[in-house]
Order: structure tokens, then C-alpha cells, then sequence
């Protein structure tokens, strides 16, 4: 654990702790079970230049271990840019993997312009009726605006009101289907 002892900052507590930190007292939860393709991503999974809108597909295969309880269990997607940074994530919940495949393949979040300043466009493309709302994060997680947009369909384009935010960034998540997708925005 790269924080025990303190040399990486403050981290729940756990810099406090010795190093490495005993397993009685590691608290497991959203921990990696399998990294893939690979850590450093594919790089041959996204074109180089992608319209504003455009969709793109990639498809992975991955066996779970017939241990591994899949109940209990979520898919983290990530976007990479060249630098190493995490442009954007997503979160699906891992109940049988066609069901993934839809939910991952019938949907499309985008946030544009971004940066904003007083008003950000949520895009929306939905394959089917689903149950969407959004919540507004600041970068500690506190919960800044939340609404919920019930059953919506096809394309969809939701107004986010961003001028009472000061200047930084922020987290928009929006759950589809109770499968969670977030975006980061930068408000100037």
C-alpha cells in the first residue's frame, strides 16, 4: 500500500498504518480482480480521431474463474488518453456477461461543450426505454444537484445548468438501467 506511513498523503487513515499494511486490518472493497486487455489499456482500441457524437464499439472477452462470485461483482471501463490521464470511466454492474454487452453496447453518454461555463449539453443515446437520472458530484464526491428523467428513449439532449458552480471540476454521473456512467466537466 503505496500511503502506509504517510509518504503519499492523506488516505482514510491508512497512512497511519504500518507498511505494508497488515491484512486484518485492509478493508477490501472495488479492489481489481483482473486488469484487461492489460494496465496500460489497448491503444489500438479507440481511432485516433473521433467526431464529436460518434459512436464507437470495441468488444472484449473475458472467462470469470468459477469461483469468482459474479453477484457481487462490476466492470470498470476506462478511456486513456496518450499521457497516462483517465479522460473517462464507467461502471457496470456484472449480472451475466450478455446482459453486459447490451447495457455497454445500448447506450452512449456525451457532454459537450466541456469545458463549459453556464450550460453544458447531456447527449444521450438510447437503444431502448430506460430509467435515467443525474447526479452532479464535486471532485470529493458531496452530491451537488441530482434529478431523476424517468424512462426515456432514442436521442436524448438534457440542459445541465453549471452557472452557479465556481470555476473546477466536476463529476456528472448518470445511471442508466441502475448501470452508473461519469463524465468529468470542467466549469470555467
Amino acid at each position: 500500500n503505496a500511503y502506509a506511513g504517510g509518504n503519499n498523503g492523506v488516505m482514510g487513515g491508512y497512512e497511519l498504518l504500518p507498511n505494508p499494511v497488515p491484512a486484518s486490518q485492509m478493508v477490501y472493497d472495488h479492489v481489481a480482480r483482473a486488469i484487461e486487455p492489460a494496465f496500460g489499456g489497448d491503444a489500438s482500441s479507440f481511432p485516433a480521431t473521433v467526431a464529436a457524437g460518434a459512436t464507437h464499439t470495441k468488444t472484449y472477452t473475458f472467462t470469470l474463474p468459477a469461483a469468482w462470485n459474479e453477484n457481487k461483482m462490476n466492470v470498470i471501463g476506462m478511456i486513456i488518453d496518450p499521457s497516462g490521464k483517465i479522460d473517462n470511466a464507467s461502471k457496470v454492474k456484472l449480472t451475466n456477461s450478455s446482459g453486459l454487452v447490451e447495457q455497454a453496447l445500448n447506450q452512449a453518454v456525451f457532454i459537450y461543450p466541456n469545458p463549459t461555463s453556464t450550460e453544458a449539453n447531456l447527449a444521450l443515446t438510447l437503444m431502448q426505454e430506460s430509467l435515467v437520472s443525474v447526479q452532479i458530484l464535486d471532485t470529493q464526491g458531496k452530491i451537488l444537484a441530482t434529478k431523476n428523467y424517468g424512462n426515456l428513449n432514442g436521442n436524448q439532449h438534457i440542459a445541465l445548468n453549471t452557472g452557479l458552480l465556481s470555476s473546477g471540476v466536476y463529476l456528472v454521473q448518470v445511471t442508466i438501467n441502475g448501470s452508473t456512467v461519469t463524465k468529468k466537466i470542467l466549469v470555467q
